[in-house]
């Protein structure tokens, strides 16, 4: 996982719900509208670098699993396109009771991803692209070279 990430999840972690809150499962839905073919390519590079790992893609819902540092599925985590908001769900895979968290943490970790490429590309007025192109197209390659290495 990106370094910038780990710090930002133990962030979310220490502020999230108490523990009674805490459950097996979570969920989170933002007014973010975006075409759904550009949804298609920024998903999987997001996930890539919060460490989820790739289980299959519908028309407009992607599904991700998380492992521990065992190797052992702990979560399931979907993420819908809808043409008014993004929805992002995370289910333990264990049969614990409550999940201390790593629900809710790793929904809010998801959409902390989508507000970091948001607020680079409206606070840099300097940004002005060499040939006329679409906010989406600059937002793709801000979220691309934001993610390499």
């Amino acid at each position: 996982m990106r370094e910038d990430f780990v710090e930002i999840e133990e962030e979310i972690h220490s502020n999230s719900r108490p523990i009674m809150a805490w459950t097996p499962k979570f969920k989170e839905k933002r007014k973010i509208q975006i075409d759904l073919e550009i949804f298609k390519e920024i998903v999987p590079i997001i996930a890539e670098q919060i460490d989820f790992d790739f289980k299959s893609e519908e028309e407009n819902c992607f599904t991700y699993t998380r492992k521990d540092r065992y190797d052992n599925l702990t979560e399931l985590i979907e993420i819908t396109h809808s043409e008014e908001f993004i929805l992002c769900k995370s289910t333990s895979l264990r049969e614990d009771i409550d999940d201390y968290g790593q629900n809710e943490t790793r929904v809010r970790l998801f959409f902390h991803a989508f507000e970091i490429i948001g607020s680079e590309l409206y606070l840099d007025e300097n940004f002005i692209p060499e040939q006329p192109k679409s906010f989406i197209e600059i937002f793709i390659e801000k979220m691309k070279g934001l993610f390499q290495k």
